[in-house]
């Protein structure tokens, strides 16, 4: 699944338009559905993932979890 996508469908839940969320974030019009063929700024996609409280691993389908808050169990783990 595309970034776009991703988005379109977080977009979706929230009850919002790509247009939307492009406006409330102050983008371009059709800024994400460049998305498709071009790579977005980190910038830009830690604003999309901070908008929706998910990971910018998500947006990039990198991880499954929808949630941004992970399992401390699984990211913090001691070494002695």
């Amino acid at each position: 699944m595309s970034i776009k996508n991703r988005i379109k469908d977080l977009a979706d839940s929230h009850h919002q338009s790509i247009a939307e969320v492009e406006r409330h974030l102050s983008f371009g019009n059709g800024t994400i559905a460049k998305w498709d063929t071009r790579s977005p700024s980190s910038e830009k996609l830690q604003k999309v993932a901070d908008y929706f409280d998910v990971s910018t691993d998500y947006l990039l389908g990198r991880d499954a979890k929808e949630n941004k808050t992970a399992d401390l169990a699984d990211k913090d783990t001691v070494f002695t």
